[in-house]
């Protein structure tokens, strides 16, 4: 934590996040488990973090989703991760097989604000269909409304208003 205060400055904080052990494989892991953002570069903050991320790993919905794909609640391994906390415009997820298995596409997930957003479900994120190769391709596109995006907070977030002038963006 020292080197990355003295990296970061001060008054840095960390977004805390899961990276399971088969996140990357057959199966999409995102936003099963709990990222906690804008925590304070300090051994408790870190440390509370941490706990609660990996119980995350027991919700109901995060058992009910290891269940579907075959793992036995309490198997599945997970790391937990500290990144430099940005105070991000606009963020998302790309899924590197869209469809779930189609390897020839990947899906953009995107909108105002931070990740939290469109992650947790709490805003109609824009969302693109784009093909693989040389030259990525546009294949669909679909805007959301955007009508709600979480802002960071410097201690926490907070879900607000997208501007109406970003919505159709």
């Amino acid at each position: 934590l020292d080197t990355m205060k003295k990296r970061l400055g001060p008054n840095a904080t960390l977004a805390v996040r899961s990276s399971a052990e088969e996140e990357d494989g057959d199966f999409s892991f995102a936003g099963q488990f709990e990222t906690v953002l804008n925590v304070p570069c300090t051994p408790a903050a870190v440390e509370a973090a941490y706990k609660e991320v990996v119980a995350s790993l027991f919700q109901e919905n995060a058992i009910s989703y290891q269940r579907q794909l075959g793992y036995a609640p309490g198997r599945l391994m997970m790391a937990v991760g500290c990144l430099a906390m940005l105070d991000a415009k606009a963020s998302g997820v790309i899924y590197t097989a869209a469809g779930g298995k189609d390897r020839s596409r990947l899906a953009i997930s995107a909108a105002w604000g931070l990740g939290k957003g469109v992650v947790d479900g709490l805003t109609d994120a824009d969302l693109y269909t784009v093909a693989k190769g040389e030259e990525l391709t546009i294949l669909e596109r679909r805007i959301g409304a955007k009508a709600k995006m979480v802002v960071n907070l410097g201690e926490g977030t907070e879900i607000v208003a997208t501007p109406a002038n970003l919505r159709e963006l």
